[in-house]
């Protein structure tokens, strides 16, 4: 296993431009390999173990992530938990949330965890792409618990959950996305540390989209933040629809850094923190010297403001304040009357994701939500159906007539439904000589009487005895088990009682 220490050293030729050329592997077969993991040690393999891997394969590499809780000892403590280096210029894309078999996936990104159990790093990946005709990629999966103890001993500028440092040509695709980032710390000594740092340069699109970053990612050192997104040459940053908040840090910049060209949509920074006693910034930007640089915000809750950053710079629709919403963990979801709620921006640049952060679909009420959770409409739930007459079980007792066929309802109440349509009830005679013949499928709406079942029962007109019928109706109550209510008829044979004492 080739030592995590030697990132300080390779990185600087890395992203040097004259390097770049000759760290290029020309002319080998672009192929793919596919990869279904199940442990952080094999993952670890694959991305920078001996022999080929997927740094080194020649090949775009699709790593499919099972369900479950990663960690590996790969690394030293101080070191890193995954690391990848390429400068083929292939396809990286790594995704959680996989079943046993990597046939089917789930949407939930807390369904795949990488923990790097508070001792070492998360996840690092540099690359470079000449030719513009590669993704790299990480989706749907959590990072949590990452550290970064000493950054003499790496490098400084680390992330504790990510850090993704691309030099990319025009088509070059950097994203992120339904990634959750939690639990990260860094000690004092960890010049720059933050939790996230994605940096795309030269040219390509950088896409950081529905991430939520939250709780406890404690940044150690003196001028540091929690996100950090660059981008800088000709390459251009596109930040929507993510949930920073609740996150502390050691200086006044706690919620998202950005520099380069930036356009940031439906954003939410909240609530971050910082133990600095010039307070928190939720947002901060700078102006890279000697690059095209440029911010767009539209449509971003930013909970407070120390400044607007310097030119040039856009701004539309931000708005402040409470975010006034609602739940546990990283699935904050808008209230009714949050300011997050149906205000944000239907075309961002890089466009909507089809689903939120949590799988859900990404727009309700015709205008998405800002920040990383689409609140969802309230669940219909169909009414409550009680018997009110016959009683359920109750045997009826029809009376005797020379009529040929006997003919008597049931009616039942409904209460403390929300929805209309979302209760069905069906009814049929199982024993016995009768029909339903009125409505025997009904919807049934809240409130009220539902629509009464008739029943017709054949009557006997000659010989002797009862007959009996029983009487069944199946409730389909959504969000709930169907339920059955029975009732028994009788009905008598009129030449039993021919003195008419009946």
């Amino acid at each position: 296993m080739p030592t995590r220490f030697s990132l300080a050293r390779m990185l600087p030729a890395l992203l040097r431009p004259a390097a770049l050329g000759l760290l290029l592997c020309g002319g080998l077969p672009v192929t793919a390999a596919t990869f279904c993991v199940g442990t952080g040690d094999e993952l670890s393999q694959i991305l920078d173990g001996p022999g080929a891997n997927a740094a080194n394969n020649g090949q775009d590499d699709f790593i499919l992530l099972r369900t479950g809780r990663f960690t590996s000892e790969a690394g030293a403590i101080g070191g890193v938990n995954w690391f990848f280096q390429s400068a083929e210029g292939r396809t990286l894309s790594i995704s959680g949330g996989w079943n046993s078999n990597c046939t089917t996936q789930s949407t939930d990104p807390t369904a795949t965890v990488l923990e790097a159990t508070n001792q070492r790093l998360g996840f690092i990946l540099l690359a470079q792409d000449l030719d513009g005709s590669s993704q790299f990629s990480i989706s749907n999966l959590t990072l949590s618990k990452g550290r970064s103890v000493n950054a003499a001993t790496i490098m400084a500028d680390m992330a504790t959950a990510l850090r993704m440092s691309v030099l990319g040509a025009s088509g070059t695709i950097v994203a992120v996305e339904n990634v959750i980032m939690t639990g990260g710390t860094a000690a004092s000594n960890a010049t720059n540390s933050m939790v996230a740092k994605v940096k795309l340069s030269g040219s390509g699109t950088l896409r950081f989209r529905n991430n939520v970053v939250y709780a406890n990612n404690l940044s150690g050192a003196a001028g540091t933040s929690n996100v950090d997104i660059a981008t800088d040459t000709n390459a251009i940053g596109l930040v929507s629809n993510n949930s920073i908040f609740g996150n502390v840090a050691s200086s006044n910049s706690a919620g998202l850094d950005g520099s380069g060209v930036l356009t940031l949509n439906n954003n939410v920074l909240a609530e971050n923190t910082s133990t600095s006693p010039t307070g928190a910034d939720q947002l901060g930007y700078v102006t890279p010297s000697g690059n095209i640089s440029g911010l767009t915000l539209v449509n971003n809750h930013i909970t407070s403001r120390a400044a607007s950053p310097v030119p040039p710079f856009s701004e539309v629709n931000t708005t402040t304040g409470a975010t006034m919403w609602s739940g546990a963990g990283p699935f904050r979801i808008p209230d009714v009357g949050s300011p997050l709620r149906d205000s944000g921006n239907n075309s961002p640049a890089g466009g909507l994701s089809a689903t939120d952060a949590r799988g859900l679909p990404r727009v309700i009420n015709t205008v998405v939500d800002r920040g990383a959770v689409e609140a969802q409409p309230p669940a219909n739930t169909g009414p409550v159906i009680s018997d009110l007459d016959p009683l359920v079980n109750s045997t009826t007792t029809l009376a005797a007539t020379s009529d040929p066929v006997q003919t008597t309802r049931v009616f039942f109440f409904t209460q403390s439904g929300n929805g209309s349509g979302q209760t069905t009830m069906n009814c049929d005679v199982t024993a016995g000589n009768g029909v339903v013949v009125i409505r025997p499928v009904q919807t049934v709406s809240n409130g009220g009487l539902a629509l009464p079942v008739d029943v017709a029962l054949d009557n006997p007109v000659a010989g002797s005895g009862n007959v009996q019928a029983t009487l069944v109706c199946e409730v389909f109550r959504e969000n709930a088990s169907v339920y059955t209510l029975t009732y028994f008829f009788v009905v008598r044979d009129p030449q039993l009682f021919r003195n008419g004492f009946e």
